[in-house]
């Protein structure tokens, strides 16, 4: 059900991401002492150089498409490039891995999930990149559908294959972000007509119905598979209003005020946020809110990480500590002498780990986790994060994976998602002061 857990879904969602990779051991420090020696290093010692790797590992390829596709049912369209533009994409997960299902194979290397994408040109936007910064947005806009949404992913190679219908509002949400953060950092305009179409969109997701536990919240899309993910079909929506796509459409819906962009209210949308979705004796948010109910399952990037760095960014500070402090009890896992934090604490879109698998860390969401202890001054804790990702970087790099291990649906590769989110935490723990774009107050 969220924007990034469900990589297993997103992965679904390009023709059946099932099978097994070549990487199915969990990282073992105590296989790797040279990798445990250098978590344990001084971290002032180390960091700068694994930045710097991390930074120049990130896979930044041309984007070449001149036409894309969508799945079944087929569609095929001209992309509209523009002369004298470098399109650029990056590939989420470079490291060759091949998913088989009834006879079908697809290489994950050749993917680009659009919050990926996103990610890419913030990060690279904040750390003065701004050539790639922008070459990555000219292919957000490239990509953007008539209605101002974006697919969930799409093929960086020349192959053309574009989710375009699978549409989720987080992933809209960030996509925008990109976008105003540049013209934010740059006062460049140029993306401006493909911001106002997403603020659209989004709006259009809207709920506005005062007996409607969603009133005021974004739901979730559309477009749906068939459970052996053999069809696709792009009409059904999305009803529940995501909790995770909250907090993205409000980080965009803010950006794009600064701006003077119409659409989303940051106020109203955060009191909404708050009203319906809170679960105030429990000390988290629910997952996502439905017409006449909520669903309180346990997610790490609604219940924890990402709803801390939220609560936080809108002055809430007692709440981000209690969402912190929920989390870093709940969701914390030691396995193999790595620490981290766990996807989730029950089956969300009825996807369940081996036996609700416990040593399981998602290191994107752990690296949220390092951020939101660093922004409540708990340095001890965002330290700790570090050095785990110093570890497994050290394992698997210069990229960090997307788990310590090949589990269900969560892979164990170098991920772009995890390692930016590494270097946003790395950066601000280097520069406190330089607050990563990322649910900041200042």
């Amino acid at each position: 059900m969220t924007q990034r857990m469900s990589l297993g879904l997103a992965c679904a969602t390009l023709l059946a991401c099932s099978g097994t990779t070549a990487m199915r051991d969990t990282i073992d420090l105590d296989n790797h002492p040279d990798c445990r020696a250098r978590m344990e290093s001084p971290l002032d010692e180390v960091l700068e150089n694994s930045m710097r790797r991390a930074h120049v590992w990130l896979p930044i390829v041309p984007y070449r498409a001149s036409r894309v596709s969508d799945a079944v049912p087929q569609s095929d369209e001209a992309l509209p490039r523009k002369d004298g533009v470098r399109y650029l994409a990056v590939r989420s997960f470079p490291t060759r891995m091949v998913f088989a299902k009834d006879g079908r194979k697809i290489d994950l290397s050749k993917r680009t999930f659009v919050y990926d994408q996103a990610l890419a040109a913030i990060y690279l936007t904040w750390t003065g990149d701004l050539t790639r910064a922008a070459d990555l947005c000219a292919t957000i806009e490239l990509l953007q559908s008539a209605d101002g949404s974006w697919g969930f992913s799409f093929d960086s190679s020349e192959d053309g294959f574009y989710n375009r219908r699978y549409v989720r509002s987080g992933t809209v949400a960030w996509a925008a972000y990109a976008l105003a953060y540049y013209e934010q950092r740059t006062g460049d305009a140029r993306f401006r007509p493909a911001l106002l179409r997403a603020l659209e969109h989004l709006e259009g997701r809207r709920v506005k119905d005062a007996h409607d536990r969603r009133d005021g919240l974004v739901t979730g899309g559309r477009g749906r598979w068939t459970e052996d993910f053999s069809q696709f079909f792009p009409d059904p929506l999305h009803p529940a209003a995501i909790t995770e796509h909250q907090f993205d459409a409000h980080m965009l819906a803010r950006a794009a005020k600064t701006l003077g962009a119409p659409g989303l209210e940051p106020d109203a949308m955060a009191k909404a946020i708050v009203d319906r979705l809170w679960l105030g004796g429990d000390g988290h948010f629910a997952v996502a809110a439905v017409k006449d109910d909520l669903d309180k399952k346990r997610a790490l990037d609604s219940a924890g990480g990402w709803g801390s760095l939220w609560l936080g960014s809108v002055g809430l500070e007692d709440r981000s500590r209690a969402s912190f402090e929920f989390t870093r009890t709940a969701f914390a896992v030691t396995s193999k002498g790595l620490r981290g934090y766990r996807p989730y604490l029950d089956p969300v879109d009825g996807k369940v780990l081996d036996a609700d698998e416990p040593r399981l860390v998602f290191v994107e969401g752990t690296m949220a986790m390092g951020l939101a202890a660093l922004r409540l001054g708990e340095r001890d804790i965002a330290e700790q994060v570090l050095r785990s990702g110093l570890a497994m970087q050290c394992v698997d790099g210069p990229g960090l994976p997307y788990a310590n291990e090949t589990l269900g649906e969560f892979p164990r590769s170098p991920s772009v998602a995890s390692t930016l989110w590494y270097l946003f935490l790395a950066g601000e723990w280097r520069d406190p002061s330089k607050h990563a774009p990322i649910w900041s107050a200042k």
